[in-house]
């Protein structure tokens, strides 16, 4: 990138509501791996969401459950639904070309790696929205704290948890640059 290249000031966007809201527009939303994932249950599409907990963020998911907001969240060995969530933000997903970054999912190895990329995680707090998968094959989306390297999510109402380098292959969201954004 020249000099001369403008940069664009890129803020991911979150959007208020409470679980058991009416279900928004999932085209606007950001979908974990942009396809339904494999669950016990069978196929289903997850949503990016963050939840506080005692002023701590937390990473997990959303769904649409009969056209309403349904959502999972775990922290320590505890799964969060339902009425117990109460307030949550889910992740936006604003037009490429108006924001300078497109959503993308990279593996934690390649997020762990300090060089030159056009990409970088999208995290708070070290939180970053990731994509869990159990022996058996399900997908999970959660949460990974970068800085002390673990990830945890639900499965069946089950906390699952990993540490270190069992996070080499999962998934985490990530920011990628645009540099064909239209400049206001």
């Amino acid at each position: 990138m020249s000099a001369e290249a403008k940069i664009s000031l890129n803020i991911s966007e979150w959007a208020d509501y409470k679980a058991g809201d009416e279900f928004p527009d999932p085209k606007k939303l950001v979908v974990a791996f942009d396809r339904p994932l494999r669950t016990p249950f069978g196929s289903q599409e997850q949503y990016v969401a963050l939840w506080y907990r005692h002023g701590h963020p937390i990473m997990g998911r959303v769904w649409s459950c009969n056209g309403r907001i349904a959502a999972s969240f775990s922290d320590g060995d505890k799964e969060f639904t339902g009425k117990s969530v109460g307030s949550l933000q889910i992740l936006v997903r604003p037009p490429k070309d108006q924001s300078g970054f497109a959503y993308c999912w990279k593996t934690f190895a390649s997020v762990a790696k300090y060089d030159n990329k056009d990409y970088h995680p999208v995290h708070i707090n070290f939180v970053t929205p990731c994509i869990l998968v159990t022996p058996e094959g399900y997908e999970s989306l959660g949460g990974a704290n970068i800085k002390e390297e673990y990830a945890q999510s639900t499965v069946a109402g089950n906390v699952i948890r990993y540490v270190g380098r069992e996070l080499e292959n999962f998934n985490v969201l990530c920011r990628k640059i645009c540099h064909d954004t239209m400049q206001i």
